[in-house]
């Protein structure tokens, strides 16, 4: 039971000290009746967090999987990356098979900056 708990404490270490970057996710998904924007907060491990190309690369896949498992159609996003409190890239997509005019008028409501109910 000790040489167990050892192992968990020493993987937990390693994993602190590994270097990683934060990603914080904002996802806009329509279903049938409803649109909705979905956020996430993501801490994704990597050999070297000052490697932007190794951190670019590891937050594109950390952000197709998401876009990939999303229950609804995901009409667009933003994702910020994050090294110890810094932003160091900024990801926007957008799903261009939707209706630009109607993915439009949605974008516009989402930046206003204040909420509206529908």
């Amino acid at each position: 039971m000790v040489r167990v708990i050892w192992r968990v404490a020493e993987n937990w270490r390693q994993k602190k000290i590994m270097p990683r970057f934060e990603m914080h996710i904002m996802i806009a998904e329509k279903s049938e009746d409803k649109v909705e924007t979905v956020e996430y907060e993501l801490v994704c491990f990597v050999s070297d967090n000052s490697n932007l190309l190794e951190v670019e690369s590891s937050a594109n896949d950390a952000l197709r999987e998401h876009l990939e498992d999303a229950d609804n159609v995901v009409l667009f996003g933003t994702a910020v990356v994050e090294i110890k409190g810094k932003e160091v890239l900024n990801i926007a997509f957008q799903n261009k098979e939707a209706d630009q005019d109607e993915l439009n008028s949605i974008m516009d409501l989402c930046t206003i900056g204040r909420e509206i109910i529908h």
